[in-house]
């Protein structure tokens, strides 16, 4: 995935500013002076940082389903840790996908208002990451009409409470006319999320939500899938960011199977996988019991957030997650996506890995129709492809035994758009 360096660096004073008068409304700090206090950052915001991260890297003997804000000792502070800690890092993961469909081209239909709904939003992070990804420069062609009316599902009021308070300040900070609609409760897979008089939604997305449901892949797909025939419009999208932990990640990619397997026995309903993976094919990375797929992405991190990182002896600089955008669109890929246009899906290719020099050579992990494989490319240096580039046209050669060889390639498309390609021959270097 590329990110622009406007949304790099998308974190500034102003909403910092916002998050502490935030966590000060809801009584949960003191005061700005005691948020810049060493002491207190030790003893009321630190110890909580590292509680989540160690429920959320699944270090503890605690089932991933327990209520961890009911469960602690002080789920102020927890709640503060939270806001403070895991919640910009969530919000750019998904500011970072929809800046990804911005440059694929996807547009929305032209109407006055979407609706959306996220699902176990606790402070809304992912409203958040749509709101700051489409304030930053980049997004100046967007088609999002003004109006978005959101509906939040999450099982804990308080931290639903918490979270409005705080889009509601961003939203006036970034001039979105947008406005929440609070729904307290908890997912059962055994009940509908909505009447079926409740309208459908334009876009439907979760943030480290279904990594916390001990159903089964299969269960939760026919579960949300049902959910979609009802309540996600014909041509609505589905974004879903999960941890890019291996056993989380795998557990999520059997759940994008399982998705696909059970619309193919579906004959009124239609979805169809957009982002990363460009299309329905099989997937690659469940081909070996030791592989799975994920993204990272960097940030500049605010100066606040760098010295609880140091105080609490973690290093986000880089942010891994695994993610999903599906559609009910039955347009083909290149319609919906219309920066892949010109260019058939078996000549389409991401990079999922980073690039490593072998020889004069560019190796890496392309995902493709035909699945994953390890590939190899001789470019000038400074166009050596990185993790996410997606390549056009490309003509591949070689058994999957052994890395392939990238005879041609149309062009590379990244942040900064399509760009043609001169391959370096082999023979000739």
């Amino acid at each position: 995935m590329k990110v622009p360096i406007s949304l790099t660096e998308y974190f500034s004073a102003d909403l910092l500013q916002a998050m502490l008068s935030t966590l000060i409304e809801h009584e949960l700090l003191e005061s700005e002076e005691a948020f810049h206090s060493n002491r207190f950052l030790n003893r009321s915001v630190v110890p909580h940082i590292k509680n989540l991260s160690e429920r959320f890297n699944r270090l503890s003997d605690q089932k991933v389903s327990d209520h961890y804000w009911k469960g602690s000792s002080n789920p102020q502070n927890l709640r503060m840790a939270y806001l403070l800690h895991f919640m910009p890092a969530n919000l750019y993961r998904m500011a970072c996908v929809w800046t990804e469909l911005n440059r694929l081209g996807f547009q929305w239909p032209k109407q006055n208002q979407l609706r959306a709904v996220e699902l176990g939003a606790g402070p809304g992070s992912a409203t958040s990451g749509i709101a700051i990804a489409e304030s930053i420069s980049e997004s100046k062609n967007s088609s999002l009409p003004e109006q978005l009316k959101w509906t939040w599902i999450e099982r804990d009021s308080q931290m639903m409470k918490l979270g409005q308070t705080w889009n509601q300040k961003l939203f006036q900070m970034k001039n979105k006319p947008w406005t929440i609609q609070k729904n307290h409760q908890k997912l059962d897979l055994s009940q509908p999320l909505f009447d079926r008089k409740t309208p459908a939604f334009d876009l439907w997305v979760s943030s480290y939500f279904l990594n916390e449901i001990e159903d089964t892949p299969e269960d939760l797909a026919q579960y949300l899938i049902a959910q979609w025939k009802t309540h996600l419009n014909k041509n609505g999208i589905v974004i879903l960011i999960e941890p890019a932990l291996k056993k989380e990640s795998r557990k999520f990619l059997s759940f994008r199977e399982a998705l696909l397997k059970q619309v193919e026995q579906e004959r009124k309903f239609s979805l169809q996988v957009i982002t990363p993976c460009l299309g329905n094919q099989k997937c690659g990375a469940l081909m070996e019991p030791e592989d799975w797929c994920h993204e990272v992405v960097r940030w500049w991190r605010p100066d606040y957030y760098k010295k609880l990182d140091q105080l609490s002896g973690l290093n986000r600089k880089d942010l891994p997650f695994s993610y999903l955008v599906l559609t009910r669109d039955r347009r083909p890929i290149e319609d919906i996506l219309p920066t892949l246009s010109n260019t058939s899906s078996n000549k389409r290719h991401r990079l999922v890995s980073p690039s490593y020099a072998t020889g004069r050579d560019s190796e890496f992990y392309l995902c493709g129709q035909e699945g994953k494989t390890k590939a190899q490319i001789r470019l000038q240096k400074e166009e050596v492809p990185t993790r996410g580039d997606i390549l056009l046209g490309t003509e591949l050669e070689g058994m999957d035994h052994r890395p392939r060889r990238v005879l041609s390639v149309d062009s590379v498309l990244n942040i900064e758009g399509k760009h043609p390609v001169q391959l370096i021959p082999k023979r000739n270097a």
